[in-house]
């Protein structure tokens, strides 16, 4: 098993950390996320692939809370100083290559084949993660609109946020059509 681990990509790093990003701001324009969405996953991904190529063994247990921080603190400040960003798209985009599905169903198949104790470790692994990469997303989020409550000046009873933009614009479908493929392509490598 340390073999498999240790074993280097079998597309190559340069080409996984392609499809990292790819993946995350393309899933931006499945969820219908504005361009704004698109950039701050692309960011977002390559922060996930830097946490997930780097990060020391001794600390995989923050690894989650990691990934999901920096990109809820870049959606947030987007957010405030320029507009247009949907923050859940952004934080969910950002984190999709580490969001554990395969856990979960693994874990769901193994209680169906009468394999409890085995079930029940993978499912609780992985809503674990999911919890953790909802609490990192939501503290960068926090942290972020604290700051920034307590310097804007509130008098007019408006919202904390110093853009002008309006609401939220989609990017159009015909994108959604060109991101799909690339993004059935992308996920076989990353």
């Amino acid at each position: 098993l340390k073999d498999i681990e240790t074993m280097p990509a079998p597309w190559g790093s340069v080409a996984q950390m392609i499809c990292f990003i790819l993946t995350g701001s393309h899933v931006a324009i499945v969820f219908r996320g504005s361009w704004n969405d698109f950039g701050i996953a692309a960011v977002g991904s390559l922060w996930c692939f830097v946490c997930l190529a780097v990060w020391p063994s001794r600390a995989k247990a923050f690894l989650p809370v990691a990934c999901s921080f920096v990109p809820g603190v870049l959606a947030t400040l987007v957010y405030v100083l320029v507009g247009n960003v949907n923050v859940t798209i952004s934080v969910l985009s950002s984190v999709i290559i580490p969001v554990p599905g395969y856990s979960i169903s693994k874990g769901i198949d193994e209680l169906i084949h009468d394999r409890i104790l085995l079930g029940t470790s993978h499912c609780i692994q992985g809503i674990a993660t999911l919890l953790w990469l909802a609490l990192g997303g939501y503290g960068g989020k926090t942290l972020v609109m604290t700051f920034v409550e307590a310097f804007w000046d509130n008098t007019d009873g408006e919202e904390a946020s110093w853009n002008d933009f309006g609401p939220h614009q989609a990017i159009p479908y015909v994108w959604m059509a060109m991101a799909v493929p690339v993004l059935c392509a992308c996920l076989a490598v990353a």
